[in-house]
């Protein structure tokens, strides 16, 4: 006989891009979501302090896109960590 078992799909991301970037004010996170997935996306300094975590979001398959605010940050390079399930993206965004 043969069993199947039910095989979740681990979701995976890739990211199209920021933009604009460089950027003083709004930033925008687009990327591609292989399925639906929870994901969290974390702005960090060079020293790998937190500046801001934006609140969990459920993406849809395929494109979506993240807003995030800058102002206020100091000039200089940050990173932008986009998170899926087990997938883990990291993409630098400078600030002017």
């Amino acid at each position: 006989t043969t069993q199947f078992v039910n095989v979740e799909e681990i979701p995976t991301i890739h990211v199209a891009g920021l933009y604009p970037n460089p950027s003083n004010g709004l930033v925008n996170v687009v990327y591609n979501a292989t399925s639906i997935a929870d994901v969290r996306i974390t702005v960090l300094d060079l020293n790998g302090r937190i500046m801001q975590t934006l609140p969990l979001s459920q993406a849809a398959e395929g494109y979506n896109v993240s807003q995030f605010d800058v102002t206020g940050y100091a000039a200089g390079v940050y990173l932008v960590n986009i998170q899926a399930g087990n997938s883990h993206l990291v993409q630098k965004l400078v600030v002017k």
